[in-house]
């Protein structure tokens, strides 16, 4: 794949830079292949290539910049699965990502309701008592 690293910069004022992109892993480490000399293809429109091959699947921050002088122009993030470029939404790929199906998890994160009959009878009794002005004969169920 090609032209994986794009931003749109203002065409009035941010054409015929010398523009680079560096690709960040989650941990800050810049990837083998960055940085990338971006081209200009249109008017502010700048595009670099960038080798996915020779990184993992995973999400990664994208800097654009120029080197003299130092000047950060934006950033991005860019999701590789496969060693291709996908969307955001189709990153997460539910037969490669772990989900936690197991009962133990999911029994652990379960709220204890054992009390709960107790307490709604005591709060529909209560109800009940304050009930003065307007008589509450229905309980909650």
């Amino acid at each position: 794949m090609s032209n994986e690293l794009n931003i749109q910069l203002d065409p009035f004022s941010n054409t015929a830079l010398t523009l680079i992109a560096r690709v960040y892993a989650k941990d800050g480490t810049e990837q083998t292949g960055s940085p990338v000399v971006c081209s200009e293809v249109a008017s502010a429109l700048y595009t670099g290539d960038f080798a996915l091959a020779s990184i993992s699947d995973d999400a990664y921050s994208v800097r654009f910049e120029t080197n003299t002088p130092d000047e950060l122009y934006g950033t991005g993030k860019l999701f590789v699965r496969n060693a291709e470029e996908v969307t955001q939404e189709g990153f997460f790929n539910p037969t490669l990502d772990e989900v936690t199906t197991d009962s133990a998890s999911r029994n652990a994160s379960k709220a204890d309701v054992s009390g709960i009959e107790t307490d709604l009878s005591t709060i529909n009794e209560g109800v009940k008592k304050a009930s003065l002005l307007i008589p509450h004969t229905q309980t909650l169920t």
